[in-house]
């Protein structure tokens, strides 16, 4: 085999060898899910499928983790998005870049992630139903452990087949929060009125050596008194 034989040998293996690579990536980071459909979200409104301006959204595509516009929370991007029906698809890729990306990506791939909610300006509303959205812009979308919409969720076939849900810690946490921002409440109220009781016990022990010290001062006068008289006498 001569030399040139061997480099196109090489190229061709090596070619081979990244696209083999490129495809186990893009089948380990890539995602596939409904945005968005035409069913009552658990808000008690309907987005119109139709009504969706995604114009702005295409220029920064990002998909993000539980709503939150911080840059460390950036998950991915969008690589697709379209109308199937009464659905919106979004199809994209994790990041690596991120740690909450590397969550994402592991959590979706495990099954334990698998749902996802759409942030957005409503545009306009039917006029006989208010619950209705008729247009809406697009800003960004976001995995959840639990959507607003509850068929916001992921299609592809292996994830859906592990058939997991992430537990509701967002819930767990703003329970926690409240039973906690309820115990300081009873904790500040008993200390008021420990407080109040202090204040009565001193206001009636300064009252009590007051009155003392004026009977003792009146007892004073009546002696002196006494012993005047005594003396005139």
């Amino acid at each position: 085999m001569n030399d040139n034989i061997k480099i196109l040998v090489f190229e061709a293996l090596a070619k081979a060898f990244e696209e083999v690579k490129d495809l186990k990536d893009g089948v380990n980071n890539s995602f596939k899910v409904v945005a968005s459909s035409e069913d009552i979200d658990r808000s008690g409104e309907i987005i119109k499928v139709d009504g969706w301006d995604d114009s702005n959204y295409k220029k920064n595509p990002v998909i993000l983790s539980n709503h939150s516009y911080r840059v460390e929370d950036i998950v991915g991007k969008m690589t697709k998005i379209y109308k199937e029906g009464k659905n919106l698809i979004v199809e994209g890729i994790f990041t690596e870049k991120t740690e909450m990306g590397k969550i994402c990506k592991d959590l979706y791939n495990a099954g334990f992630l698998k749902t996802v909610s759409v942030g957005f300006i409503v545009k306009k509303r039917l006029d006989e139903d208010r619950t209705i959205i008729e247009k809406a812009e697009l800003l960004e979308v976001s995995f959840v452990a639990v959507p607003c919409n509850p068929n916001a969720v992921s299609l592809d076939k292996k994830i859906l087949e592990k058939g997991f849900e992430l537990g509701i810690l967002k819930k767990e946490k703003e329970i926690n929060l409240k039973e906690e921002i309820k115990n300081l409440s009873l904790r500040i109220e008993k200390l008021e009125k420990q407080n109040s009781e202090n204040q009565k016990i001193f206001e009636s022990l300064t009252k009590g050596k007051f009155l003392q010290k004026e009977k003792q001062e009146e007892m004073n006068i009546s002696e002196i008194a006494e012993n005047i008289t005594k003396n005139i006498l």
